[in-house]
């Protein structure tokens, strides 16, 4: 069932993951809703660790790619079917750099963040206090909850500007660099920072400071921007170093 395999060389492990899973569908090895062969030999197949698979398979994961069934295993979800479709022949994940995903969520956020200090319902800032909470909960959470959260909020923000093509952009890039395997380590001190933003942020929208609010996410997402370079460019060097 696993001959189609190719082994993997090197780049970010998402990328090349991602990769082999659309090769399996386009061949018929693989079909959405089937089983995926245990870690142990996933990892033997692919020849990198399980450390580093597992690293892999939570971006997939978190992209809605896979479900973890716990005591049954892996299984691919109906929505890598049209992951596949989209990507099978053009590998968008490929044709763009960290830098350029990053300006253009930079770009697209301060922008809604300034739609959403104008357009904001009352229901939208009841929805947008809500993932705050979860955001001042997170000081305990794993890196992959953190992050999960924190999409989240920003999400929460996306819907209160009222422009749901920029919203769908978003989301875009936001998978992509989950595609790239992009996730910058949160210390207890970012995250601290994080939540002190996020409520400046609230506040601004709330009080419809659309100035402001562009402020309050520009300087957010270029400081988490810096730190999400920082680790793609530690994630590439790594991948390229020769393995023994």
């Amino acid at each position: 069932m696993t001959s189609g395999l190719k082994k993997i060389k090197k780049s970010t492990m998402a990328e090349l993951i991602i990769d082999q899973i659309l090769q399996m569908i386009e061949d018929g090895t693989f079909v959405p809703g089937q089983k995926l062969p245990s870690e142990k030999n996933l990892a033997e197949i692919l020849c990198v660790s399980r450390p580093t698979l597992r690293e892999a398979m939570r971006s997939l994961m978190s992209m809605g790619l896979i479900e973890i069934r716990c005591g049954d295993g892996t299984y691919l979800n109906d929505s890598v079917k049209l992951l596949s479709e989209h990507f099978k022949n053009t590998h968008l994940f490929n044709r763009f750099s960290i830098n350029e995903l990053i300006d253009t969520r930079l770009l697209l956020e301060t922008q809604m963040a300034y739609l959403a200090a104008q357009n904001a319902t009352e229901e939208d800032l009841k929805d947008l206090e809500a993932a705050y909470d979860k955001i001042e909960e997170s000081l305990t959470y794993s890196l992959h909850d953190f992050h999960s959260v924190d999409l989240s909020f920003h999400m929460a923000v996306a819907s209160c500007s009222k422009n749901r093509f920029m919203k769908e952009m978003l989301s875009a890039v936001e998978d992509l660099l989950v595609l790239l395997n992009v996730s910058a380590p949160v210390s207890h001190e970012t995250r601290l920072q994080s939540i002190a933003s996020s409520r400046k942020l609230v506040d601004a929208i709330r009080a419809g400071n659309g100035e402001l609010a562009r402020e309050i996410m520009y300087q957010h997402i270029a400081d988490t921007g810096d730190n999400l370079r920082r680790q793609h460019n530690c994630e590439v060097q790594r991948s390229e170093e020769p393995r023994g």
